[in-house]
Protein backbone atom coordinates (compact mmCIF):
# COMPACT_ATOMS: atom_id res chain seq x y z
CA UNK A 1 0.00 0.00 0.00
CA UNK A 2 2.78 2.19 -0.98
CA UNK A 3 0.71 4.63 -2.76
CA UNK A 4 -1.86 5.54 -0.78
CA UNK A 5 -2.07 8.67 1.81
CA UNK A 6 -0.39 7.29 5.15
CA UNK A 7 -2.60 10.06 6.81
CA UNK A 8 -5.80 8.03 6.23
CA UNK A 9 -6.36 5.21 8.83
CA UNK A 10 -5.12 2.12 8.28
CA UNK A 11 -8.43 0.11 7.07
CA UNK A 12 -8.96 2.99 4.51
CA UNK A 13 -5.70 2.80 3.13
CA UNK A 14 -6.35 -1.05 2.95
CA UNK A 15 -9.81 -0.23 1.46
CA UNK A 16 -8.08 1.67 -1.60
CA UNK A 17 -6.09 -1.19 -2.25
CA UNK A 18 -8.78 -3.74 -2.47
CA UNK A 19 -10.75 -1.36 -4.38
CA UNK A 20 -7.83 -0.97 -7.23
CA UNK A 21 -7.66 -4.60 -7.06
CA UNK A 22 -11.35 -5.08 -7.86
CA UNK A 23 -11.47 -2.11 -10.84
CA UNK A 24 -8.58 -3.78 -11.89
CA UNK A 25 -9.45 -7.08 -12.42
CA UNK A 26 -7.22 -8.66 -10.34
CA UNK A 27 -10.43 -9.71 -7.89
CA UNK A 28 -13.48 -10.21 -11.13
CA UNK A 29 -17.18 -9.31 -10.32
CA UNK A 30 -18.72 -12.69 -8.21
CA UNK A 31 -15.38 -13.99 -7.22
CA UNK A 32 -14.43 -14.69 -3.74
CA UNK A 33 -12.11 -12.18 -2.02
CA UNK A 34 -9.10 -13.71 0.11
CA UNK A 35 -9.52 -14.64 3.67
CA UNK A 36 -9.15 -11.74 6.63
CA UNK A 37 -5.92 -13.96 7.39
CA UNK A 38 -4.81 -13.94 4.21
CA UNK A 39 -5.00 -10.34 3.59
CA UNK A 40 -3.52 -9.51 6.97
CA UNK A 41 -0.38 -11.25 5.68
CA UNK A 42 -0.35 -10.00 2.67
CA UNK A 43 -0.66 -6.34 3.65
CA UNK A 44 1.04 -6.87 7.06
CA UNK A 45 -2.27 -5.74 9.08
CA UNK A 46 -4.51 -7.24 11.49
CA UNK A 47 -7.60 -9.45 10.67
CA UNK A 48 -9.46 -6.56 12.55
CA UNK A 49 -8.03 -3.83 9.90
CA UNK A 50 -9.08 -6.10 7.18
CA UNK A 51 -12.74 -6.54 8.76
CA UNK A 52 -12.89 -2.71 8.80
CA UNK A 53 -11.87 -2.52 5.05
CA UNK A 54 -14.33 -5.25 4.06
CA UNK A 55 -17.59 -3.89 5.85
CA UNK A 56 -16.51 -0.34 4.32
CA UNK A 57 -16.70 -1.74 0.83
CA UNK A 58 -19.84 -3.59 1.74
CA UNK A 59 -21.56 -0.47 2.64
CA UNK A 60 -20.41 1.04 -0.82
CA UNK A 61 -22.17 -2.42 -2.51
CA UNK A 62 -18.41 -3.52 -3.80
CA UNK A 63 -18.23 -6.43 -1.94
CA UNK A 64 -20.92 -8.96 0.01
CA UNK A 65 -20.54 -11.31 2.27
CA UNK A 66 -22.07 -14.14 2.73
CA UNK A 67 -22.49 -16.02 6.09
CA UNK A 68 -19.91 -19.16 5.99
CA UNK A 69 -19.24 -18.74 2.66
CA UNK A 70 -16.99 -15.68 2.50
CA UNK A 71 -17.00 -12.28 1.03
CA UNK A 72 -17.35 -11.84 -3.17
CA UNK A 73 -16.86 -8.85 -5.49
CA UNK A 74 -19.99 -7.43 -6.24
CA UNK A 75 -21.37 -5.22 -9.16
CA UNK A 76 -23.91 -2.82 -7.43
CA UNK A 77 -21.35 0.15 -8.01
CA UNK A 78 -19.31 -1.28 -10.67
CA UNK A 79 -22.00 -0.07 -13.86
CA UNK A 80 -22.20 -3.61 -14.86
CA UNK A 81 -24.78 -5.39 -13.37
CA UNK A 82 -28.38 -4.92 -15.50
CA UNK A 83 -30.87 -8.03 -14.28
CA UNK A 84 -33.00 -6.26 -16.82
CA UNK A 85 -37.19 -6.82 -15.26
CA UNK A 86 -37.24 -10.76 -15.02
CA UNK A 87 -36.97 -11.88 -11.23
CA UNK A 88 -34.54 -14.67 -9.74
CA UNK A 89 -35.46 -16.96 -7.05
CA UNK A 90 -33.51 -14.89 -4.72
CA UNK A 91 -35.27 -12.00 -5.95
CA UNK A 92 -39.20 -13.30 -6.19
CA UNK A 93 -38.58 -15.01 -2.97
CA UNK A 94 -37.27 -11.71 -0.68
CA UNK A 95 -40.18 -9.52 -2.45
CA UNK A 96 -42.90 -11.93 -0.83
CA UNK A 97 -41.22 -11.91 2.71
CA UNK A 98 -39.40 -15.32 2.94
CA UNK A 99 -35.88 -16.21 2.72
CA UNK A 100 -34.12 -17.96 0.23
CA UNK A 101 -31.31 -20.42 0.11
CA UNK A 102 -29.53 -22.05 -2.47
CA UNK A 103 -27.59 -25.44 -1.66
CA UNK A 104 -25.38 -26.61 -4.88
CA UNK A 105 -25.70 -30.59 -5.91
CA UNK A 106 -23.05 -30.22 -8.12
CA UNK A 107 -21.60 -28.21 -10.78
CA UNK A 108 -19.13 -29.47 -14.45
CA UNK A 109 -18.40 -28.94 -17.76
CA UNK A 110 -19.23 -31.06 -20.55
CA UNK A 111 -19.37 -30.63 -24.27
CA UNK A 112 -22.44 -29.47 -25.91
CA UNK A 113 -23.11 -32.09 -28.22
CA UNK A 114 -25.40 -31.81 -31.85
CA UNK A 115 -28.51 -31.18 -29.58
CA UNK A 116 -27.15 -28.41 -27.30
CA UNK A 117 -25.22 -26.82 -30.33
CA UNK A 118 -28.07 -26.34 -32.08
CA UNK A 119 -30.30 -24.76 -29.27
CA UNK A 120 -27.04 -22.24 -28.32
CA UNK A 121 -25.88 -21.96 -31.36
CA UNK A 122 -22.38 -23.03 -30.93
CA UNK A 123 -19.74 -25.54 -32.00
CA UNK A 124 -20.51 -29.05 -30.70
CA UNK A 125 -16.89 -29.33 -28.81
CA UNK A 126 -17.64 -26.34 -27.00
CA UNK A 127 -18.09 -26.16 -23.16
CA UNK A 128 -21.54 -26.47 -21.42
CA UNK A 129 -21.72 -25.59 -17.52
CA UNK A 130 -23.93 -28.26 -16.22
CA UNK A 131 -25.54 -26.68 -12.30
CA UNK A 132 -27.80 -29.18 -10.22
CA UNK A 133 -29.43 -26.98 -7.08
CA UNK A 134 -32.02 -27.16 -4.37
CA UNK A 135 -33.81 -24.06 -4.15
CA UNK A 136 -35.52 -23.68 -0.52
CA UNK A 137 -37.49 -21.13 0.91
CA UNK A 138 -37.27 -20.94 5.00
CA UNK A 139 -35.33 -23.63 4.82
CA UNK A 140 -37.99 -25.98 3.37
CA UNK A 141 -37.10 -27.24 0.30
CA UNK A 142 -39.21 -25.82 -2.86
CA UNK A 143 -37.33 -26.81 -6.07
CA UNK A 144 -34.86 -29.19 -7.88
CA UNK A 145 -33.42 -27.67 -10.77
CA UNK A 146 -30.59 -28.57 -13.42
CA UNK A 147 -29.29 -25.72 -15.49
CA UNK A 148 -27.13 -25.54 -18.46
CA UNK A 149 -25.07 -22.86 -19.71
CA UNK A 150 -22.79 -22.19 -22.43
CA UNK A 151 -19.71 -21.43 -20.89
CA UNK A 152 -17.61 -19.93 -23.93
CA UNK A 153 -20.40 -16.85 -23.01
CA UNK A 154 -19.52 -16.54 -19.47
CA UNK A 155 -16.35 -17.76 -19.16
CA UNK A 156 -15.56 -17.41 -15.70
CA UNK A 157 -18.64 -18.69 -14.47
CA UNK A 158 -16.77 -21.51 -12.71
CA UNK A 159 -15.19 -19.05 -10.52
CA UNK A 160 -18.16 -17.60 -9.34
CA UNK A 161 -20.11 -18.69 -6.55
CA UNK A 162 -23.83 -19.21 -7.91
CA UNK A 163 -25.01 -20.26 -4.02
CA UNK A 164 -24.30 -16.67 -3.36
CA UNK A 165 -25.00 -14.88 -6.69
CA UNK A 166 -28.03 -15.81 -8.73
CA UNK A 167 -27.60 -16.79 -12.25
CA UNK A 168 -29.59 -13.27 -13.67
CA UNK A 169 -27.30 -11.46 -11.56
CA UNK A 170 -23.92 -13.24 -13.33
CA UNK A 171 -25.31 -12.61 -16.89
CA UNK A 172 -25.36 -9.30 -15.75
CA UNK A 173 -21.88 -8.97 -14.66
CA UNK A 174 -21.00 -9.94 -18.91
CA UNK A 175 -23.85 -7.57 -20.18
CA UNK A 176 -26.31 -9.81 -20.94
CA UNK A 177 -29.88 -9.39 -19.89
CA UNK A 178 -32.83 -12.16 -19.59
CA UNK A 179 -35.35 -10.34 -22.32
CA UNK A 180 -37.39 -13.51 -22.74
CA UNK A 181 -38.30 -16.62 -21.38
CA UNK A 182 -39.96 -19.81 -23.68
CA UNK A 183 -41.52 -22.13 -20.59
CA UNK A 184 -43.23 -25.77 -20.85
CA UNK A 185 -45.17 -26.70 -17.98
CA UNK A 186 -46.30 -30.35 -17.19
CA UNK A 187 -47.15 -32.47 -13.91
CA UNK A 188 -44.84 -35.33 -13.44
CA UNK A 189 -44.29 -38.07 -10.20
CA UNK A 190 -41.16 -37.36 -8.25
CA UNK A 191 -38.77 -40.30 -8.49
CA UNK A 192 -36.84 -41.77 -5.51
CA UNK A 193 -34.04 -39.64 -5.89
CA UNK A 194 -36.05 -36.21 -6.75
CA UNK A 195 -38.67 -36.68 -3.98
CA UNK A 196 -35.93 -37.13 -1.19
CA UNK A 197 -34.04 -33.85 -2.38
CA UNK A 198 -37.26 -32.37 -1.62
CA UNK A 199 -38.33 -33.77 1.38
CA UNK A 200 -41.36 -35.66 0.28
CA UNK A 201 -42.16 -39.43 -1.18
CA UNK A 202 -41.42 -41.24 -4.07
CA UNK A 203 -44.48 -40.92 -6.60
CA UNK A 204 -45.72 -37.07 -5.70
CA UNK A 205 -46.72 -35.12 -7.84
CA UNK A 206 -44.67 -32.05 -8.86
CA UNK A 207 -44.80 -29.34 -11.60
CA UNK A 208 -41.63 -29.41 -14.34
CA UNK A 209 -40.77 -26.62 -15.73
CA UNK A 210 -38.94 -26.94 -19.31
CA UNK A 211 -37.66 -22.98 -19.75
CA UNK A 212 -35.23 -21.40 -21.85
CA UNK A 213 -33.68 -17.96 -21.50
CA UNK A 214 -32.62 -15.55 -24.16
CA UNK A 215 -30.68 -12.43 -24.14
CA UNK A 216 -31.20 -8.75 -25.51
CA UNK A 217 -29.89 -10.33 -28.99
CA UNK A 218 -32.41 -13.17 -28.89
CA UNK A 219 -29.74 -15.60 -28.47
CA UNK A 220 -30.48 -18.69 -25.51
CA UNK A 221 -28.18 -18.37 -22.79
CA UNK A 222 -29.85 -20.71 -20.36
CA UNK A 223 -31.37 -24.26 -20.39
CA UNK A 224 -33.76 -24.67 -16.75
CA UNK A 225 -35.75 -27.66 -16.14
CA UNK A 226 -37.21 -27.29 -12.84
CA UNK A 227 -39.45 -30.09 -10.69
CA UNK A 228 -41.17 -27.90 -8.05
CA UNK A 229 -43.32 -29.18 -5.53
CA UNK A 230 -46.60 -29.75 -5.91
CA UNK A 231 -47.95 -29.20 -2.17
CA UNK A 232 -45.89 -25.66 -2.25
CA UNK A 233 -45.73 -24.11 -5.33
CA UNK A 234 -48.30 -22.31 -7.94
CA UNK A 235 -48.39 -21.15 -11.20
CA UNK A 236 -49.43 -17.76 -12.50
CA UNK A 237 -49.90 -16.09 -15.88
CA UNK A 238 -50.61 -12.92 -16.58
CA UNK A 239 -51.96 -12.37 -20.07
Amino acid sequence: MADTDTRMPRYQQLREAIRTKIEDEDYPVGTMLPSEHELAQEFGTTCQTVRNAYAALEDEGLVRRAQGKGVFVDADQLGTLDVGDGRSFRQSTIAEGAQPSVRILSHEKREAGPWYARLFSIDVHDPLYVIRRVNSVNKTPLSYERTVVPLMRFPRLEGINISVFSLYEVFGFYGKVVDATAEHLEIVELDAKEARLLGMEAGRPAMAYNCLSYDQDGLVIEQTRTLRRGDLGFYTVHY
